[in-house]
């Protein structure tokens, strides 16, 4: 059967059976396959529409947004998709991906770690690469910082109220910036 006569008889299917998210998913990702963006996009949006939290579903309308060129809408699923625990690492790993190819480096980076947290077996060593991650670099946990020693307090700067009253009215603190620390001031 050719894909064309697939995909109609998909949609001849839907009409009988509307609520049907497993062959709309199935339509959808045939038609992103194809390189039917806009209709795929339809029909991740519908089968999103039944199945709100469905991860496949979400990382097809991302990458059909994607495929579009229309990056922000891709970019808001798939940042509500790494900082969502519930989704699998298979998609956690295509969501890092896809992040690295929208040059979201950072995002991706977050991404991959939680694959790796839940699945090591998924490491993939070019994604690896092209994020600057060394293998030991990705055996840390990024979301659990290390201690961050106590820096001193900056020196506080009395004031004294009336020369009659020698008791200072209130403690200011020195701040530890300065104009070097910011950008833009020179």
């Amino acid at each position: 059967m050719a894909h064309n006569e697939t995909i109609s008889a998909l949609r001849e299917a839907l009409e009988a059976t509307a609520d049907n998210l497993a062959l709309r998913k199935h339509l959808a990702s045939l038609l992103l396959k194809n390189g039917d963006f806009p209709e795929s996009e339809k029909e991740f949006r519908r089968a999103l529409a039944q199945a709100p939290d469905d991860a496949e579903v979400k990382l097809g309308l991302a990458e059909a947004f994607y495929r579009q060129n229309k990056t922000s809408a891709a970019l808001v699923i798939l940042e509500d998709m790494v900082a969502d625990d519930v989704v699998t690492a298979e998609s956690l790993l295509i969501a890092a991906r896809m992040l690295q190819e929208l040059k979201e480096d950072d995002k991706s980076r977050e991404a991959y770690f939680k694959v790796l947290e839940k699945d090591s077996a998924l490491a993939d060593p070019m994604l690896e690469r092209q994020l600057g991650i060394e293998i030991d670099d990705a055996q840390i946990n990024p979301t659990k910082p290390a201690k961050i020693e106590e820096a001193e307090e900056p020196p506080k700067i009395r004031l004294g109220g009336s020369k009659e009253n020698s008791q200072p009215e209130a403690d200011i603190e020195r701040p530890a910036t300065t104009f070097n620390d910011v950008g833009g001031m020179e």
